[in-house]
């Protein structure tokens, strides 16, 4: 439900073309960025392409939702993100470790374990990348017309009501007391996300994000939940390659105990913004 009358419509009219619009540009982002990553899987294009394949999935989601016709196409953009995920995990724990001056040099037998890694999540993400199957759907779809009659306002209404539902539950389970764990907080990120993604995708044709706060505070939000998680993924590695005896923990600890340091002052960090998303989402959904 909308909080005043008409404050979240979406124009009938309007949808389905921006949607279409919207469809070609991602394609092209996605297109610009597999292109790049095929010459060089440096950890900014794997990022650039993860972020685009994110928007071109939110925009089939979208077109899917409005009742039209959609590339089919999601299953291979999901293996792609699934294989750039793993090695933008060891990417990010690589520039980590590097950064930290003072536990560099006790942490040496972890980068290069991590660099042996990395070269054989690359090969695999590279081997996943060289199939063209996602970049031969998307080149040979034409959206064509859209539901009429108003049906495809109807339905990506229902849609958003859906998700932002989803997004005030993973909202208050951050802002739970006691605090989620680690497995929780990322749940609710990954609902955050998605819907910071749908609304940018929507732009100007739902009201209810018109001045971009809440997409603001979403992507805020998530961002900081974002940084925690890369933290507890490495404390995690770490954790359990001391206990395989692959790393010691006399050299470990302190690097684990500094990381758990940095999570609790980001957690703490990220309750206003947790607030603030809160506020804002219920002034979208009665």
């Amino acid at each position: 439900m909308w909080t005043k009358a008409g404050r979240g419509a979406l124009p009938g009219d309007l949808v389905w073309p921006h949607l279409c619009r919207r469809y070609g540009a991602c394609a092209r982002e996605y297109r610009r960025w597999l292109s790049q990553c095929r010459r060089r899987l440096s950890r900014p294009a794997v990022h650039d392409l993860r972020v685009s394949i994110r928007r071109l999935l939110a925009c089939v989601e979208l077109m899917r939702a409005a009742g039209g016709r959609h590339p089919a196409v999601r299953r291979q953009l999901r293996a792609q993100l699934a294989a750039l995920g793993a090695l933008r995990d060891t990417q990010v724990q690589l520039r980590m470790i590097r950064g930290d001056a003072l536990h560099a040099r006790e942490m040496e037998p972890l980068v290069a374990r991590l660099k042996k890694l990395r070269k054989r999540q690359a090969r695999g993400a590279a081997r996943e990348l060289g199939r063209d199957r996602a970049s031969r759907r998307l080149e040979g779809f034409v959206p064509g017309p859209g539901p009429g009659g108003g049906r495809a306002a109807m339905r990506l209404r229902e849609y958003i009501e859906q998700r932002l539902r989803r997004a005030a539950g993973s909202l208050a389970t951050l802002a739970s007391d006691p605090p989620p764990g680690p497995r929780e907080r990322h749940r609710a990120r990954v609902q955050l996300r998605r819907l910071h993604i749908i609304l940018e995708a929507l732009g100007p044709v739902w009201h209810g994000n018109r001045d971009g706060k809440l997409s603001q505070s979403l992507s805020a939000c998530q961002g900081v939940i974002g940084q925690v998680h890369d933290r507890d993924l490495l404390i995690s590695r770490i954790a359990r390659l001391v206990s395989q005896g692959r790393l010691g923990a006399e050299a470990a600890q302190p690097f684990s105990a500094q990381m758990q340091s940095e999570n609790a002052g980001r957690l703490r960090a990220c309750r206003p913004l947790i607030r603030r998303a809160r506020a804002r989402s219920h002034a979208c959904v009665r």
